[in-house]
């Protein structure tokens, strides 16, 4: 698992949510891939997610 940051609000239908701009998330690579290539695909301009990057 990785966490993100939230870029822009959205939906998640996967996890239940309303995910709120600047909300921490924590979800795999592959599902933050998928969430930016459906949303993209819907019409809506991203980033929608920013990976937060972890300290050593």
């Amino acid at each position: 698992m990785a966490e993100y940051k939230v870029l822009q609000p959205y939906k998640d239908k996967q996890l239940g949510q309303d995910l709120k701009k600047n909300a921490k998330v924590e979800m795999t690579v592959k599902r933050a891939d998928e969430v930016e290539n459906t949303l993209k695909a819907n019409g809506f301009d991203g980033p929608f997610l920013e990976r937060i990057k972890e300290k050593k």
